[in-house]
């Protein structure tokens, strides 16, 4: 029992540690472009680029810009600045009047996906292109993919655990031949999965395949395809002598552990740190204890039904249910804290806004399935197996009679038999709807959550009129506490109605209002086209009311301050 406490108050200093970290961000999303997305420019600019929300891989990302007619028209001499945003640059040749766009692709070196999306300009009186972020709703390979690694998991990693902590039976060649079939199915499934990874991952990133293989996610993906292949030969190799021990079992493991933390280290919430990351391995693993234990335990039932007493059943039963309760635990507290890792608080206060999106849905479906799974392991435990966790004794066996209450281990003859063959079925169901939160979790890992898309084309607008002068103030994408917006101003005449496109200054001075003790940040903007003025990115420390002063001097009005104000999520 103590060991149990520490282990829970461990894991709750874990969530509690994610829980106050700063939110994730989940694929390398659009911020803000120059020129701005839709600008209508008097003359042609030099240059091109785009900031995303994530960091990125340059090798396997690019920016190119067409003109109307499809004519590449940069430089092809892409530049990556920055880190946690990155900016994609492309020098542009001499620019005619005319629409043109601008194409961006992006690899993620948090996640290991890849995102594309586009941005319109125009020199002269052009309509511009409009603005497009792909992104496949369902993307089955990627998912498909992530789902056989994790079976993979489940079957190698929860067999051996099964091996180590619950299996009863005689060690004998029978034995280790059926552990030794599940593990090397599960490799199989390792390595299948690994193989879709890499190269799904090569088809989106659409760069030349050394090229690819030159970047970090494509050597992190091919090495984990190779450990996936030694699993494999390990496996095989154990497999074809039934009799090994079990530290070599343990040693089998080895590579899949290493393969577990490789896809730990590539995912959502990898950008908050070790800790999220050791949360998304605790994850992996203790699924894969629970899920992997119920098909070896639905083996030993197969088994059992010919060889083993009834209280050697439910003595295997309760060793399963010592494992599998505290790797429930673990599920629930790593993917609580994860979920809140990456959706933030929106997760809490507004649940029913997420299952707008298929991740919110995916995410849904699989706390559904696992409700179900924990509701039938309570079945198996209280009603088949025993009463209390921890305070069971198995009953010697004994003559001819029924004890109450009748469980299995406790009662003989044919009622024994219909609990057995009860027990088995509903560990099936439990086995089955395991499979299917593995589906789940292969789609919640290859989709963009919600508030990262809400990163892209999402943008707050706010204005207000002066004496002599309106004020748009566009912040996109819409402002949130611990993360950069980019920040423009449209200024229009409100005397003759024209934008103004020239002034002598034009400031902005950014303030909380609701924190006394942060002092107003000030910045200069530059003109961006047709009465646009930049900003540029700014970051916003914490959530609250704002406001932004607007400072105008031109040859007209010498000085004239105009208030908008916003919030900060």
């Amino acid at each position: 029992m103590r060991a149990r406490r520490v282990l829970l108050a461990a894991l709750a200093a874990l969530a509690a540690l994610l829980l106050l970290g700063p939110t994730a961000a989940a694929h390398a999303n659009y911020l803000s472009s120059e020129p701005r997305q839709g600008a209508r420019l008097g003359s042609a600019p030099a240059y091109a680029s785009v900031t995303l929300s994530e960091e990125i891989d340059a090798r396997g990302s690019s920016l190119v810009v067409h003109d109307q007619q499809g004519r590449r028209v940069d430089g092809d001499d892409l530049r990556v600045t920055g880190a946690a945003t990155p900016t994609l640059t492309v020098s542009l040749g001499p620019l005619g009047p005319g629409p043109y766009a601008a194409t961006w692709r992006a690899l993620s070196t948090i996640d290991g996906h890849v995102t594309s999306g586009s941005f319109g300009f125009a020199v002269g009186d052009f309509e511009p292109p409009a603005a497009h972020e792909a992104a496949a709703p369902l993307p089955a390979p990627a998912a498909a993919s992530r789902a056989l690694l994790y079976a993979g998991f489940c079957l190698t990693l929860g067999s051996v655990a099964f091996a180590v902590w619950v299996e009863t039976r005689p060690h004998d060649h029978e034995r280790d031949r059926r552990l030794g079939r599940v593990v090397l199915a599960g490799t199989v499934f390792l390595v299948a999965g690994s193989a879709g990874l890499f190269f799904d991952t090569y088809r989106q990133a659409d760069v030349g395949f050394w090229r690819y293989l030159g970047t970090g996610v494509g050597r992190l993906l091919f090495l984990r395809f190779v450990v996936a292949v030694s699993s494999l030969a390990a496996a095989g190799w154990l497999t074809a002598r039934p009799s090994a021990s079990r530290p070599r079992w343990i040693l089998a493991a080895a590579p899949v552990l290493v393969l577990a933390m490789g896809t730990a280290t590539l995912a959502h919430a990898s950008a908050l740190g070790l800790i999220a990351a050791a949360g998304d391995l605790a994850h992996i693993l203790a699924g894969a204890v629970w899920i992997g234990g119920l098909v070896l335990l639905i083996d030993y039932l197969v088994w059992a039904s010919h060889h083993a007493t009834l209280p050697d059943v439910r003595r295997t039963g309760l060793r399963f249910s010592r494992i599998a309760l505290p790797s429930v635990i673990v599920i629930a507290l790593s993917g609580i804290a994860s979920s809140l890792a990456i959706l933030g608080p929106s997760a809490v206060l507004e649940p029913l806004k997420i299952l707008d999106s298929p991740y919110g849905l995916f995410l849904a479906g699989k706390i559904a399935l696992a409700g179900l799974m924990v509701a039938l392991a309570g079945i198996n435990r209280f009603v088949f197996l025993g009463t209390r966790p921890g305070r069971d004794t198995i009953p010697p066996e004994q003559g001819p009679q029924t004890p109450q209450p009748a469980r299995i281990g406790e009662e003989i003859g044919p009622t024994a038999r219909r609990r057995t063959t009860a027990f088995y079925r509903t560990a099936a169901v439990e086995a089955s709807l395991g499979v299917a939160v593995l589906v789940c979790a292969g789609f919640l890992t290859a989709l963009s959550p919600p508030a990262a898309v809400a990163a892209g084309p999402d943008a707050l607008t706010a204005s207000e009129t002066g004496d002599n002068y309106a004020v748009t103030l566009v912040v996109e994408p819409r402002p949130r506490a611990g993360a950069s917006s980019n920040v423009s101003i449209y200024l229009l005449d409100t005397e003759t109605g024209n934008p103004v496109t020239e002034a002598e200054r034009v400031r902005i001075e950014i303030n909380n209002t609701q924190d006394p003790e942060s002092a107003p940040a000030s910045y200069a903007t530059r003109p961006d086209g047709d009465g646009w003025w930049r900003a540029g990115d700014i970051l916003f420390v914490r959530g609250g009311n704002y406001t932004a002063k607007v400072t105008i001097q031109t040859q007209k009005v010498y000085l004239e301050e105009v208030v908008v104000r916003f919030v900060v999520l």
